[in-house]
């Protein structure tokens, strides 16, 4: 008990931290909304009224998940609400504890970035994962300040004893690897980490997970898929549920995510993240020396003094009848921009 307490008071900064966005939103919908839902002894999804097919579909979904999908993660089980909103523009999901629900924001996004998979089957498959981690990490010391202080506590220690990249990574591993799409499918997706790994620009774990207000860090989303996938290949396809157990348990107290990564692997995090970028070091490599290149002519100008340094990326370029083209700019500490 003594343990739990000093737990507890290291934690207490982080308390209401947990995997994704944990804000309560408030006033979004129209009064004259009605909503249905459906309820059974695994989920309760809430929609408004039109989207019973998808009410149904993400219900269906969630049960085949958890009848069939618990090996990699664990057995328990926690049931959730599912909100499906459709009044914004916004393609997004979540999973938060206060209360613990996962909402769905269903406007499919215009951009495949998920691949070409249904956007509600994605959002099903990625968020539901989210939910199953949850319900994983209610052990011991964890499981302790949820039943004695709540579900923000609950989130707060869950979040604290697992990485933000292992909780993504593992999402996108389960979307990529039930569906014929997901995001480790989708070139876009590793962009990022292959263009800093072919220039030999490899960052330390630390910064890599944390990110650069100076450097561009691509985000913990690619890190973790490539993290826990490389430990599924190279040591046993259901390692994280382990790790996960021993993390929410705090065994140790500090660094147990680490500790528990070593038992099974021999491996500390930032070894598993060395040896991670060596294997993708070395299979890009191979790729990029056998691939035909098309040829190409940079046409962003050069950069003054001051922002050389500076971290710029120009997206969605369109051509103008001048022949100029135009394009989204956006920089390190700097608000995106159109830019020709």
């Amino acid at each position: 008990m003594k343990r739990f307490f000093t737990l507890l008071l290291w934690l207490t900064p982080f308390i209401g931290a947990t995997a994704q966005v944990p804000s309560n939103r408030l006033g979004l919908n129209p009064l004259r909304l009605r909503w249905n839902q459906i309820h059974t002894d695994k989920v309760r999804v809430i929609f408004p009224e039109g989207l019973e097919s998808q009410g149904q579909r993400v219900a269906n979904v969630v049960h085949y998940l958890q009848e069939n999908h618990r090996e990699s993660i664990g057995d328990r089980f926690q049931e959730v609400n599912i909100l499906l909103q459709n009044q914004t523009t916004i393609p997004n999901g979540f999973v938060t504890v206060g209360p613990f629900r996962s909402e769905f924001l269903v406007t499919p996004p215009q951009f495949l970035t998920s691949g070409p998979g249904d956007w509600i089957d994605m959002l099903a498959i990625h968020e539901y994962r989210h939910v199953q981690q949850f319900a994983n990490t209610r052990r011991g010391i964890t499981e302790l300040g949820r039943a004695i202080l709540g579900s923000w506590v609950w989130g707060g220690m869950a979040g604290t004893a697992l990485p933000r990249w292992y909780w993504e990574g593992d999402a996108v591993g389960t979307e990529t690897a039930l569906t014929q799409a997901g995001r480790g499918r989708v070139p876009e997706f590793d962009m990022e980490y292959r263009a800093l790994v072919l220039n030999d620009r490899i960052y330390g774990y630390e910064k890599a997970s944390a990110g650069s207000l100076r450097d561009f860090v691509p985000d913990h989303y690619s890190l973790g898929y490539y993290l826990t996938t490389y430990a599924r290949h190279h040591y046993d396809p259901e390692i994280w549920k382990n790790v996960v157990a021993d993390a929410a348990r705090y065994k140790g107290i500090f660094f147990p995510f680490s500790r528990s990564l070593n038992k099974r692997t021999g491996l500390r995090t930032p070894e598993l993240y060395r040896a991670t970028m060596q294997e993708l070091d070395s299979q890009w490599t191979a790729k990029y020396e056998t691939m035909p290149l098309s040829e190409a002519k940079q046409i962003s100008l050069e950069a003054p003094d001051l922002v050389r340094n500076t971290f710029t990326s120009y997206r969605y370029p369109q051509y103008q009848d001048d022949g100029s083209v135009i394009a989204e700019k956006a920089a390190t500490l700097r608000f995106a921009l159109l830019s020709g």
